[in-house]
């Protein structure tokens, strides 16, 4: 009797989250469709990325000390990266004609939700938003970075560059492959239509991702 109970308990739970999950989905689902808005049209001149903590806080002292090192490295494998700036601070670089302001919002203490809403990931791209998690790993944290500001300039997933699995050691790669290459190649010409990481992926074909195989 115990077990059929425990058992139609689980069943109801199961049923109730499914239930859930198809009327609510990504629990970010809202929030992409609208940043997804404010993506630029064209590759900017410069680009101003916004650093902000899951409170939308700013940060200062030692902690953004780290956050702005590990920023800097991962911005350095971008060949424009002489054209993006960070702002810690509303005040501190003013926008200028031709930038485009995006954020990257850092997340120190909560975790980043996933689509599904069970679990959490280091990262996202959200529209014009990209979630990063600072985590305790340095190197694993600037790869985390050069992935999701990846996703922001255009790439796909593909094993074996930096934007194979965040958490999959197997299929990192120091590197970019040349179709990386070549699409990142737009940000070096600025006023070069934007193309979105999954329109190239539907044109390319299947992503090559597979954590663990």
């Amino acid at each position: 009797m115990i077990v059929v109970l425990a058992v139609s308990l689980a069943l109801l739970l199961t049923s109730a989250a499914l239930l859930l999950f198809y009327y609510h989905g990504d629990p970010w689902r809202r929030l992409c469709l609208e940043m997804d808005g404010k993506l630029p049209a064209r590759t900017p001149e410069r680009l101003v990325i916004d650093v902000v903590g899951e409170s939308i806080e700013r940060f200062g002292g030692i902690t953004r000390v780290v956050i702005e090192d590990v920023l800097r490295s991962a911005l350095s494998v971008y060949s424009f990266s002489n054209r993006v700036v960070s702002r810690f601070e509303s005040n501190e670089t003013e926008v200028q004609a031709g930038d485009h302001v995006m954020e990257v919002r850092v997340y120190l203490r909560e975790g980043i939700l996933s689509e599904d809403g069970w679990g959490f990931v280091p990262g996202r791209m959200c529209g014009n938003i990209v979630f990063v998690q600072l985590l305790d790993d340095r190197a694993t944290a600037r790869f985390v970075f050069i992935h999701e500001l990846g996703h922001y300039f255009g790439l796909y997933h593909e094993r074996g560059t930096y934007m194979g699995h965040p958490l999959c050691p197997e299929t990192h790669g120091e590197r970019f492959s040349e179709r990386q290459i070549e699409i990142l190649g737009r940000w070096d010409h600025p006023g070069t239509e934007y193309e979105k990481h999954w329109f190239l992926m539907k044109e390319d074909g299947r992503e090559n991702f597979g954590c663990g195989t």
